[in-house]
């Protein structure tokens, strides 16, 4: 992943965060697209990816891209204005499940 962007935070054993803030792609879902098929070719496994402005909401995309067939693996929230509909049909432990042991 680092020719696409050298930011790269691995969060656990099965999920990363990349900054991609400095590069100028403009379709974020081809880029998803794309990531999908050279990470699974490479791990070949199933991968989802998700685009937001901030981790957390990278992560509702996230959980909106394994779980909606229509949208094949990749959302984009990035230019979302409004995520309500996004956050309201979702459990707290479903976008952060460190934060939900805690509640």
């Amino acid at each position: 992943c680092q020719q696409y962007t050298p930011h790269i935070e691995v969060y656990s054993i099965d999920e990363a965060f990349l900054d991609f803030s400095h590069c100028q792609y403009k379709d974020m879902v081809a880029l998803g697209h794309e990531l999908r098929q050279v990470i699974g070719r490479g791990l070949g496994l199933p991968v989802s990816i998700g685009f937001g402005p901030t981790k957390a909401l990278a992560k509702v995309a996230n959980h909106y891209a394994k779980r909606d067939a229509g949208l094949k693996g990749v959302c984009d929230l990035t230019s979302t204005i409004n995520w309500d509909p996004y956050l309201h049909s979702m459990p707290v432990g479903d976008v952060c499940y460190r934060l939900k042991r805690q509640i």
